[in-house]
């Protein structure tokens, strides 16, 4: 036998085995992509009276009735939850959490009508803190370690409104919170929403997967699922922008030493600012930009800032989808800043991130509504007077509208559709148009998934989409 073929076969089989346990020590610790195999698909029930409306108060927001045009049964946010129960219920488990037992009784009905059944198509578990339907973000982002679960229990900060810096005590929620003392009440009384949260630690004891909180020193990181992308190979996707302002004390590298340590990344793809209708609603934010051609002044409901799951995605190990404007959307003052956001971080992950395969996706329509002082999204913005001085008593309300907020499980995709043909709000031949480009992508990225077009609006005037009111637990 030839020696020097002997050893070559020993060098490559040394180098096979460093390869094998780098790459096992790398995914030991991971987040799996939302694409992979996925155990529940947890959603969070509005407080429904027997009217089928949501009860104001302990901070909870009634549930929008307005007519959009969709057919009777279609304008709530429990309608949208219905359709996608309808449409998840054979591919996946789906849990809902409730406040209390009053609130899933009312539910059950509602749902019972609807053509779901409360025993055979969802789980249920109660957590009597949970106060809003945005479980993206006050839920976990679970993880898989050493061939377990885990979830991460980052620090809620009601998507910065809530904010150490405006507080300027950079660590005040610790794992020994102090007591909530009568000056930060008063500082905004919706903000304290679930705050110190709670929903992680609940659903953590009634699935059993162990809890971690995210810590830096004595620091706990504070971030939302809703700016985050994972692929599942230890890449992650977030705004440069929304993580500073949620922890504006800590650099990206110790932002970057977080995500290594809790989520398992060995690449950050940094990205910038956001869709221009996402802006966070203090410090005068609420108050957008004149569509120059209808010079009308909008504002938005309570936005993020700039989750990236309203304009930037994996969908694949190296593939990512981004939105653009397309040439035949008339350009207000608005889409103008969102296309050249777009472009500028297309441009940005094109040079940076040269190995990353990019897609384009349009963004979606920009649907406006006239609300009015009964209307409870005008009640939050009202409850932001310490940020300015003045609210119209009625006002253009823009809808978080985006193709990308679109919820993946197993064999399905729930996608957003806005065309409705009679409709007050999304009747036009463009809007068509973007509807069946947008589908025919995701269809494209995806050929082995079935895609279920299912209208957000009722979710979108909220501030979000099907994938904010969703958390995916990995199998």
């Amino acid at each position: 036998m030839n020696p020097y073929l002997v050893i070559l076969g020993l060098i490559l089989f040394i180098i096979i085995l460093i390869i094998h346990f780098n790459t096992e020590k790398s995914y030991t610790l991971r987040i799996p992509a939302e694409y992979e195999p996925q155990e529940y698909v947890i959603l969070v029930s509005p407080d429904l009276d027997d009217d089928d409306k949501t009860k104001l108060g302990n901070n909870v927001k009634k549930e929008r009735l307005h007519d959009f045009g969709l057919g009777k049964g279609f304008n709530t946010i429990a309608d949208v939850q219905g359709q996608e129960i309808l449409a998840l219920r054979h591919v996946t488990k789906v849990i809902v959490v409730f406040r209390n037992k009053e609130n899933k009784m009312v539910y059950d009905n509602v749902m019972r009508a609807r053509g779901i059944d409360p025993l055979k198509d969802f789980f249920s578990i109660t957590c009597p803190t949970v106060c809003d339907v945005w479980i993206r973000d006050t839920g976990p982002i679970t993880g898989i370690k050493n061939g377990n679960k885990f979830c991460v229990w980052a620090r809620w900060t009601q998507w910065g409104y809530y904010s150490p810096n405006l507080l300027n005590k950079p660590n005040y929620i610790l794992e020994k919170s102090p007591p909530w003392d009568k000056k930060i009440k008063s500082y905004e009384a919706w903000s304290l929403c679930d705050i110190p949260n709670k929903l992680v630690p609940c659903i953590s004891e009634k699935l059993k997967i162990p809890m971690v909180r995210p810590l830096l020193g004595n620091y706990i990181y504070s971030g939302e699922g809703g700016n985050k992308s994972f692929n599942g190979k230890g890449k992650l996707i977030c705004s440069e922008i929304v993580e500073k302002q949620r922890n504006p004390n800590l650099t990206k590298e110790q932002l970057e030493t977080i995500y290594r340590k809790y989520y398992g990344i060995t690449e950050v793809v940094w990205v910038g600012k956001g869709l221009a209708d996402d802006k966070q609603a203090f410090r005068g934010s609420s108050r957008v930009l004149e569509k120059s051609n209808k010079y009308k002044r909008y504002w938005v409901p309570i936005g993020t800032g700039g989750h990236i799951d309203e304009w930037c995605r994996f969908v694949g190990d190296n593939k990512v989808l981004i939105a653009y404007i397309p040439d035949y959307v008339e350009l207000d003052d608005l889409t103008m800043i969102t296309k050249q956001r777009m472009e500028a971080n297309y441009n940005h992950l094109k040079t940076n991130y040269p190995n990353l395969e990019l897609f384009r996706i349009p963004d979606a329509p920009l649907l406006s509504m006239v609300i009015n002082n009964t209307d409870p999204i005008w009640t939050n913005l009202k409850s932001l007077s310490t940020t300015y001085t003045y609210l119209p008593e009625q006002l253009n309300l823009l809808a978080a509208g985006s193709y990308m907020n679109y919820l993946v499980s197993n064999s399905i995709i729930l996608f957003p559709k806005y065309y409705e043909a009679g409709s007050k709000l999304a009747s036009s031949s463009i809007i068509k148009k973007l509807d069946n480009e947008a589908g025919n992508i995701i269809q494209m990225l995806f050929p082995h998934k079935k895609i279920v077009r299912i209208n957000p609006l009722p979710i979108n005037f909220g501030g979000g989409g099907m994938h904010c009111t969703s958390c995916n637990i990995p199998k």
